[in-house]
């Protein structure tokens, strides 16, 4: 069994997945699988995948219901011990990478590192992800996880995989659901792993209206009501002056600490008070 699975996910976006490809397999670690999930492309991507194919453990093209589902097929797919989803246009920071990453020594459940954004314009921005302290329910309010530099034990998903009636957010549920309500042991790597190309669904204006309903809906799911609301008047609609204040939040580790300590009080007495029920 190898120790990592790597999963590309792709829909007409060959030259993104060029990129993509050629980053995984000039990596000098080599205990890897690395498998490709195409949509059914009609713009080439084919073409690539079978010059490559030599470097492909298994890839398969054919028509999905969407970027989870076709996430899911690359879980199915996968046997490491670790998975990690690099979808089209996302590649490696450097060569050594995984290198550095998987020779380190680890036992957690989820590692994860620093992400590079690419902006259309082809300038670079350090993302700000949050050491393991940090990665609180607040934090998920604020911002997403990075699920590109993120590795992820495969027993992870044995009971559920990404929930495939999200279109854009079904990774944060996840995230929030064994990290928060779970508490899987995480680990901070501390470099970039990825640079993350901006132009994805969910990275782009258009679709903050969406993202904000399933967000506001996958709360309603996994937590009380009562913290659910909490996100409608901590981050309100795109444009609302609360977000000059986000980038004060983020430093402020004493407000993340209190948040995760009510948080956890109010989960415990939601699930005795549901335990009594059932009595």
């Amino acid at each position: 069994m190898p120790e990592l699975s790597i999963i590309t996910v792709n829909y007409n976006n060959a030259r993104g997945l060029e990129k993509t490809i050629r980053s995984v397999i000039c990596q000098r670690y080599t205990d890897y699988e690395y498998i490709v999930i195409d949509g059914g492309s009609t713009d080439g991507s084919l073409k690539i995948i079978n010059e490559h194919s030599d470097s492909i453990t298994y890839w398969v093209s054919e028509s999905d219901r969407g970027i989870y589902h076709a996430m899911n097929k690359g879980i199915i797919a996968s046997s490491g011990e670790y998975l990690l989803f690099l979808n089209s246009g996302d590649w490696f920071t450097n060569e050594s990478v995984l290198d550095k990453v998987l020779k380190s020594g680890f036992k957690e459940d989820i590692l994860y590192g620093n992400v590079n954004y690419e902006f259309d314009n082809g300038k670079f921005e350090p993302a700000r992800i949050g050491k393991e302290e940090d990665i609180t329910l607040a934090y998920f309010y604020r911002q997403m996880f990075p699920h590109q530099a993120s590795f992820i034990k495969r027993e992870l998903f044995s009971t559920e995989m990404y929930d495939e009636n999200l279109k854009i957010i079904a990774d944060w549920k996840f995230f929030i659901d064994r990290i928060v309500l779970k508490n899987c042991s995480i680990r901070k790597i501390p470099f970039p792993i990825v640079n993350y190309d901006m132009s994805g669904i969910s990275s782009q204006k258009k679709f903050l209206s969406l993202h904000t309903q399933e967000k506001l809906k996958v709360l309603n799911q996994l937590l009380p009501p009562r913290i659910a609301m909490d996100y409608e008047k901590m981050i309100p609609a795109y444009g609302s002056p609360l977000l000059k204040h986000l980038p004060y939040l983020n430093k402020t580790t004493g407000f993340n600490s209190f948040v995760s300590r009510v948080v956890g009080i109010l989960i415990k007495v939601h699930k005795l008070i549901s335990r009594q029920k059932n009595v």
